[in-house]
Parts: C-alpha cells; structure tokens; sequence
C-alpha cells in the first residue's frame, strides 16, 4: 500500500478517535447534570403578599415531573429530551409582566458602595426542577432540563444587556441570576399568584426571575432581568420610581429582547401626534391598580418614549448620574438638571424637549416597523 495512503488511514483514524472521546465526556457530564434533581424548597423575597411560595413551587414542579414521567413511559421514551425555544412573533402581543418593588431601603445620605450587597446564595431546587448552571444563570426548569437553545439565549441575553447595564451592575461579570422556567402558564400563575396578564415576575434583592414558555418569551426574559440589573443599582438608597424602572425594561425588552409588540407601535403613533400623558401625571403614577389595559399600554409605551430619550438620546454617563443621583434621593427635576444640565431644570421644560424630539427618531415609529 502507498505510504502516503496509509498515513491518511491514519490521521483519520486518530481524528475520529479524537472526536469520539470528546463527545463521550461531553455526553457523560450532560447526563450527569441533567439527571440532578434536589428536594429542598425555595424562600421568596418579596413582600409577605407578593412570595412566592415554596410548598407551591415544590408540589407544581414535582406533578410536573411526575406527569412528564408518565408521557414518557406510555410512549417509550427513558430520558428527558430539550425543548427548543419558541422565538417571539414579530408584532405578537407580549403579556404584561408584574415586577416586585426592591424591598426597603435606607432614605439616609448617599451609597458609597456603587455594587450594593446582595445575595448570592444559591438556592435548591424543588422536587420536579431540573438545575442547569451556566456562566452567568442558575436556570431551574420545571418538569424536564432547559433546552440548549434557551441556556444560549439567556446567556446572550445577558452579553447584550451589558452594552447597556454593566454600570449599573458590576457584579453580573461574576454574580449569577436564578431563572425559574415554567412549562405553562398554568403552572406559572398557581405559583406566583400572578394576574392572568402576567408574562413574568423578579425578585430584585434575591436575583430571581420567574417566567414560563411562551411567544413573547425572549422579550419578558429580558425585561425582568433588565429589573435585576437596573433596579438592583438602586438597592441600599432610595428606589427608582415606576416609570424609570418600567420604561428602562420596557427599552431593553425592545431593542435587546427584539419585542416590538403592534399595541408600543400604536401607541407611540397617539403619542407622536400629542397624545398620553402630562409628564408630571406620568411620574405620579406608583401602580397599575384595576387601570383599562388601553390605559396600561399607554403609560408604558410613553415611559418607554421618556426613557429613551433621556438614555438614546444624549450621553450614557448623563443617565448614569440621573440614575445615581434618584439613588442618592436627590427629586427628579434635581437629579435631572445635575446630570443633564440646561435647559432641563424643570419637568416642564424635559416635557418640551422630548415632545419636540419624536419625529422619525424612535425607531418603533418608523415605516420600516
């Protein structure tokens, strides 16, 4: 046989011995996590009305289990397989999502500390919760593991909201976030205690996220943890007011969760031409209460307007110093004439300016949209 055949043989022969090992371990050590099921419950950090309770947690994950488990046995299958992601529908309505208020802070001078200590333990997962850790995510999947393609997603995620956040969250280089993944809605509601409209909910000082399969899943996913990395930076001083806070995710949901939903696009229409809200009525707002969801979107999508115009629209480090100096508990038109400067030395005069500035520049306006 020629010598240089042979030496081909041979070089194929070590590259596919090569690559056979690599996928045993490969295989062995996803076996291995994925096959890890634990027992002990999770303590919520909400408010005492708003926890989300473990006994609920660990009997929704644990019927879960036992229900796949079933499916599986009648039709053959001995392991979980990966559920792919359902990417959002362009234009599909996402639901509305309800984020906890951070918990109390100290209204006490400003925060020297600009990372705010926060928990970084890692809880366990209840019966029927699958735990997946990746760079950046301790994913808790109900029922089966987390498929691939939505460990990838949130992990890119997280690399996109850091073009925006990494200020505001220092700590997320090396700190990880618990994603709790439900299978449906159902089982998503009965544990939260949710409203019917709600898509997600987080737990801003325990970094946890709760969401659950659905179209608008990459755009919620991303508005939560955009409450985990902007609303954290306000733990220890005084908290972001709603519209701030609701109009940062509602931002990041858009360009960085690439949900541009018809009802934000209809409504930046009504706002282009005049239309919504004063700016002080807008501010004033604390809670959505029992408001028509007309009234809902309204003020979402004008916080969303107001938000990108102060963080678009001029210089990161100007939001920054506003962000910091709301933290420091400095009121809005202060903390906006200190990092903005003239002319936003009142509410009124941010109000003239935005206005004037929507003409073609919000990018869910345009005709392309």
């Amino acid at each position: 046989m020629d010598i240089s055949l042979r030496l081909r043989i041979l070089i194929w022969i070590a590259v596919i011995s090569l690559w056979g090992g690599m996928l045993y371990q490969d295989v062995g050590q996803s076996s291995h996590l994925g096959t890890e099921i634990f027992s002990k419950s999770v303590s919520g950090g909400l408010s005492k009305e708003d926890s989300i309770d473990p006994e609920k947690l660990a009997q929704a994950g644990s019927a879960a289990g036992k229900a796949l488990a079933q499916a599986e046995q009648a039709s053959g299958i001995n392991s979980p397989s990966s559920l792919d992601l359902i990417t959002p529908i362009k234009g599909a309505e996402p639901a509305y999502e309800q984020t906890s208020q951070t918990p109390s802070r100290s209204r006490s001078g400003p925060v020297e500390d600009e990372s705010a200590s926060l928990s970084a333990i890692e809880p366990a997962a209840p019966n029927g919760f699958f735990l997946i850790e990746s760079k950046h995510f301790n994913i808790y999947s109900e029922g089966r593991p987390p498929s691939q393609n939505f460990i990838s997603m949130a992990e890119d995620l997280h690399k996109n909201l850091m073009l925006d956040l990494a200020s505001f969250s220092p700590w997320a280089e090396e700190g990880r976030v618990s994603i709790f993944l439900f299978q449906d809605a159902k089982s998503y509601h009965l544990v939260t205690g949710r409203p019917e409209w709600s898509g997600g909910a987080s737990e801003v000082s325990e970094r946890k996220v709760y969401v659950y399969k659905s179209q608008e899943l990459t755009g919620i996913l991303a508005h939560e943890l955009c409450h985990i990395y902007y609303d954290g930076f306000y733990i220890g001083g005084h908290p972001d007011p709603m519209w701030l806070s609701e109009g940062m995710a509602t931002m990041i949901q858009v360009e960085r969760g690439f949900a541009r939903p018809q009802w934000l696009r209809d409504n930046l229409k009504i706002i282009g031409a005049g239309g919504g809200y004063a700016l002080k009525d807008l501010m004033a707002v604390t809670t959505m209460g029992n408001a028509p969801t007309s009234e809902i979107q309204l003020w979402y999508a004008e916080s969303y307007s107001l938000v990108h115009y102060l963080f678009r629209e001029h210089y990161p480090s100007m939001f920054y110093r506003f962000s910091k100096y709301i933290r420091d508990g400095y009121p809005v038109r202060l903390s906006l004439y200190q990092a903005y400067g003239m002319p936003f030395n009142k509410i009124q005069s941010l109000e003239y300016a935005w206005r004037a500035s929507l003409t073609g520049k919000i990018p869910s306006l345009s005709a392309a949209d």
